[in-house]
């Protein structure tokens, strides 16, 4: 075969030619999976709080985010992290459930808190 192709390499080069051709027609149809779509699974809330101490924040901000996702049905795991200035809470839902009413959930019962202290700026919630 290797004897046939040295003699003839014309021949060759149409092989290649159309290795290449049909390549590039089914390039756009391979299925790629190196990329895999995942849904997002967690919200985090945060809540700036300027020139409050940690432990400020700790009991004006982070407890009244905890009381509130109790409300919240489908919450597999809450954390909230106070440091200085800023709040945080990251919400995680339970899996199979989707990610827009758990949104609304938490953005409704994060809205109806109304006892933050003055100077907290507006929460900003994202997923």
């Amino acid at each position: 075969m290797i004897r046939f192709f040295v003699d003839h390499p014309t021949i060759a080069n149409l092989l290649m030619i159309g290795f290449l051709a049909i390549g590039a027609f089914t390039v756009g149809s391979l299925q790629r999976e190196t990329f895999p779509r995942i849904e997002p699974s967690r919200i985090e809330v945060s809540v700036p709080y300027p020139g409050a101490r940690a432990e400020d924040v700790e009991s004006a901000i982070c407890e009244r985010l905890e009381s509130a996702m109790d409300a919240v049905s489908n919450v597999r795991e809450m954390s909230c992290e106070a440091r200085e200035g800023l709040g945080r809470a990251v919400v995680r839902m339970n899996e199979g459930e989707k990610i827009d009413e758990f949104l609304s959930d938490v953005k409704s019962e994060v809205e109806a808190i109304s006892d933050f202290p003055d100077k907290a700026e507006k929460p900003v919630i994202k997923t």
